[in-house]
């Protein structure tokens, strides 16, 4: 089996030194915002949102929007060729086998890092996911064997605490012994009130921590992070976030 056995590779295939070097483009989710990209060698990783549109077309959208410029098909097919890295944020469950497949029938894993993410555990403050788990994590597996594993919990911004032990516990019980490398989104926000419990999963060679943010994070948070937590398990997919007037 081809692709990407540890987080090395993915470093070295992208000429950085540790996965937290690597540059992220997020929400490529619309015709010129994907040519903008490839147009300059900057963005190394690519991260789509998959959803389903009108007359059950599959689209590059964050729902509520139900239409797009582009669809799967045409995201894939010009990303692929780019050669950039990969991440498709599943955005609802019935699109989940139909998408893996067409990653497969393409063997997008093996020619350059494909990560599958789903938030599909209840985290802080967070709703019942949407995913049946197992099942996500099972299709995944079952199609594209050497893809990353992006599995996450469902989160908001105001929550009583952080990600707690039970949270990890219950993400570490369903995926037994997975060899696939797998990577865990964290909310920034909650990184220090929750330090031991999200360390304690990079203990496993297989594991990371992704970074994210959907709120303005400090240049100081930001840098404690990266000094606390390091480059070589850990991608950074920090975004400029400004509240709407």
């Amino acid at each position: 089996m081809g692709g990407f056995r540890s987080w090395h590779q993915v470093a070295e295939y992208f000429g950085v030194a540790a996965i937290g070097d690597i540059t992220w483009a997020h929400a490529v989710n619309n015709r010129r915002y994907l040519e903008k990209v490839l147009a300059s060698s900057e963005k190394m990783f690519l991260e789509g949102d998959v959803s389903l549109g009108e007359n059950s077309q599959i689209i590059m959208a964050h729902p509520p929007a139900r239409e797009s410029d582009l669809t799967l098909d045409e995201w894939l097919e010009t990303v692929i060729a780019s050669r950039r890295g990969i991440k498709l944020d599943f955005k609802v469950p019935e699109i989940v086998e139909p998408v893996l497949q067409r990653l497969q029938s393409e063997q997008a894993a093996e020619k350059a890092p494909l990560m599958l993410n789903a938030d599909i555990l209840p985290g802080p403050g967070g709703k019942p996911s949407a995913f049946q788990p197992e099942k996500f994590v099972t299709l995944a597996c079952h199609y594209c064997p050497a893809a990353i594993l992006s599995l996450g919990w469902t989160t908001t911004p105001d929550a009583a605490e952080g990600y707690t032990r039970a949270m990890t516990q219950t993400m570490e019980n369903m995926l037994g012994d997975n060899c696939q490398l797998v990577t865990f989104p964290v909310r920034a926000i909650y990184y220090f009130p929750s330090q031991s419990v999200l360390d304690n999963l990079l203990e496993k060679e297989n594991y990371s921590l992704t970074f994210w943010n959907n709120e303005t994070l400090s240049k100081d948070l930001k840098f404690k992070i990266r000094q606390a937590v390091g480059n070589q398990k850990a991608f950074y997919d920090f975004i400029p976030w400004q509240p709407k007037n």
